[in-house]
């Protein structure tokens, strides 16, 4: 096959005219360090299609940017002349952010104080200065709690000073007459200080916290109910829908839009069929799927988006306060009837504990979910931005006592900040590329993306920890990332992984990054996707084929292990629906067992000299 010449401007429509190749994405949640993505995601589309998109916290920012882009060429070929949506719209979005960034990332009114402390001391580039900016700041917004002691005390000090040196009545004494009484004084005098800091750090914290805890807990709501600005959500809002090619403040592109009529059709069809089998639901492919994270902090557990459980309801009123009208409105549309759930003489009041009075609906079908949404809901970092109330039935209270109680998600980067289980197979008919987020490396400063081996052992990078800082840092960065960090060292999912380095200053919480800045960033992007473009399928598949029948082998072994017959028939909870299920279902166990026996016969070749390692183990895992 002719290698096609690569693009050099990314905003040329004709840059994206010939796929032929298709691929899935994953990007890792990072705050503004996703401004990495867009360049990375257009120069992937100029030889593929991109048929599933997935991310947490920023990269699912930039999967629902990217799907929408890959809607737009899909479903309007005129986009393919046109700079004002689909990919070269998408292009074109880190000059925007270059001067914008910290635009969207508005804070309400009430929490104005608290956001620019936050944000001063972000930008000090050591402990001691985030310190005393914090301090400075916090003595700013609450003169009166610092200044007032202070200024008793020192009029206090001075009058205690000159009446024990006799100056107030005339009687003059030796040195020590006033040199005590004014060490005493400067003594109680820094105490005061120290006590006015702590008073004004105290009210800046109480009336802060008072907001947040109304709010979601967080400084930025993303939403300006008064249109006068364009907060976070509402511009990823308007941008979604631009670069679908739809109007900015039209219906919000939705997934069933990227699904396409097809895939929706089938997915209503077998949605409530509980015995639809794995070949059934193999009739569901999406002409473009998107999927991301986000954390329910009341269960204290990841889920995916779309859910995969029909449990949550929402409040209008809530959703208002977080979400444009378009979205809003549309979400009341497209709502299903609240659950009934009986409890005592009736059902479960449905009702908002936050807005009493309103009853809440329950969300939308799958495929009338707003892309926003998934977006808004896996970007909520903890303080900085709100998390978002959805709503469900308490079952783990006893009968009676079950309610509707409300449930806060917020960023999907908590417990999944690179999901790349996502989308994946024993065997893969196309690559699933994930784009990661890392510290620069020691030894290679200038090596600013670095895809990862194919073949060979690769060690876990070692981050040292010198203090109890970097301690603390250490316990989060584990909690946060080992299931993520245990698949990417797997032959068959490490190669796929293109790593952007992040220096100091860069990305995260640095939401005042400059221009310069943000274009470098881009450019590594758009490196990163240069370097997936060279990437080896044909090699890909066979280290997956290798991995999934040594990890096969493995569950075969497990399955000739001693165990009890078991009753036949049987009658109890789980039954099949029919005798004739139930016989054929045992009759294929029982050719699994003897398959399994014929590899150990053969010593189990897949497992022998040249396997990959480490070897993945397949488990059961509940799908989040």
């Amino acid at each position: 096959m002719t290698q096609q010449p690569v693009p050099t401007d990314l905003s040329d429509p004709a840059a994206y005219s010939a796929p032929d190749r298709e691929c899935d994405i994953i990007m890792k949640g990072g705050i503004t360090s996703g401004v990495v993505y867009p360049l990375a995601a257009c120069r992937l589309a100029t030889r593929h299609r991109l048929r599933q998109l997935g991310g947490s916290s920023a990269g699912a920012i930039a999967a629902a940017l990217a799907a929408a882009a890959e809607h737009g060429r899909s479903t309007a070929p005129s986009q393919l002349t046109s700079t004002d949506a689909g990919f070269p719209r998408l292009a074109q979005l880190p000059d925007f952010l270059g001067g914008h960034l910290l635009g969207l990332f508005q804070p309400m009114p009430s929490t104005r104080a608290a956001f620019e402390l936050v944000l001063g001391a972000l930008a000090q580039p050591t402990t001691a200065g985030k310190v005393q900016h914090s301090v400075k700041a916090a003595i700013a917004a609450n003169r009166r709690w610092f200044w007032v002691p202070v200024l008793a005390t020192l009029v206090a000090a001075v009058l205690l000073v000159l009446a024990s040196s006799g100056v107030l009545t005339g009687e003059r004494g030796g040195v020590w007459s006033w040199l005590s009484p004014l060490l005493l004084a400067l003594v109680v005098l820094a105490v005061v200080v120290l006590v006015g800091i702590g008073l004004a750090v105290w009210r800046m914290v109480r009336d802060t916290a008072r907001v947040m805890n109304r709010s979601g807990f967080g400084l930025v709501n993303g939403h300006d109910p008064s249109g006068q600005t364009l907060p976070l959500t509402d511009w990823m809002t308007r941008t979604i829908n631009q670069t679908a090619g739809l109007p900015a403040d039209g219906r919000p592109l939705t997934l069933g839009d990227l699904w396409g009529p097809e895939a929706v059709e089938v997915h209503r069809s077998l949605r409530d069929k509980p015995n639809a089998s794995p070949a059934e639901w193999s009739a569901f492919d999406p002409r473009v799927t998107l999927t991301t994270t986000t954390t329910c902090l009341d269960q204290g557990r990841p889920y995916q988006l779309p859910f995969t459980s029909d449990i949550f309801h929402f409040c209008p009123d809530c959703l208002a306060e977080y979400f444009p009208v378009s979205v809003t409105k549309h979400l009341r549309a497209t709502a299903r009837p609240a659950s009934q759930v009986p409890q005592g003489p009736g059902p479960i009041p449905m009702e908002c504990p936050r807005h009493p009075g309103t009853q809440v609906l329950k969300l939308p079908d799958s495929p009338d979910l707003p892309v926003v949404m998934l977006a808004r809901l896996s970007l909520s970092f903890p303080v900085l931005i709100c998390a978002v109330p959805l709503h469900y039935i308490d079952f783990a209270r006893a009968e009676g006592k079950r309610s509707l109680v409300v449930g806060w998600f917020s960023d999907g980067g908590i417990a999944n900040n690179f999901p790349m289980q996502f989308f994946d197979r024993l065997m893969p008919r196309r690559p699933t590329f994930g784009i990661n987020l890392a510290n620069e490396h020691p030894d290679f400063p200038d090596s600013d993306v670095y895809q990862m081996p194919q073949t060979g052992q690769r060690l876990v990078r070692s981050l040292p920890i010198t203090s109890v800082i970097g301690l603390f840092a250490g316990m989060k960065r584990t909690w946060q990332d080992w299931s993520d960090q245990l698949q990417t060292e797997v032959p068959g999912f490490r190669d796929r992984i293109v790593e952007v380095a992040m220096h100091q200053g860069e990305g995260g919480l640095n939401l005042a990054m400059p221009a310069e800045i943000i274009a470098a960033l881009s450019s590594r992007g758009d490196e990163a996707g240069r370097r997936l473009l060279e990437f080896d399928l044909e090699a890909h598949r066979w280290i997956r084929f290798r991995t999934a029948m040594s990890s096969l082998s493995e569950v075969l072994e497990q399955l000739q292990q001693p165990h009890d017959p078991l009753p036949e028939p049987w009658q109890g909870s789980y039954k099949f629906s029919s005798h004739r299920q139930e016989t054929l279902t045992r009759d294929e166990f029982d050719q699994l067992v003897a398959l399994a026996r014929a590899w150990r016969a053969d010593n189990y070749p897949a497992t022998g000299e040249g396997n990959p390692r480490p070897v993945p183990r397949l488990r059961h895992v509940l799908r989040t």
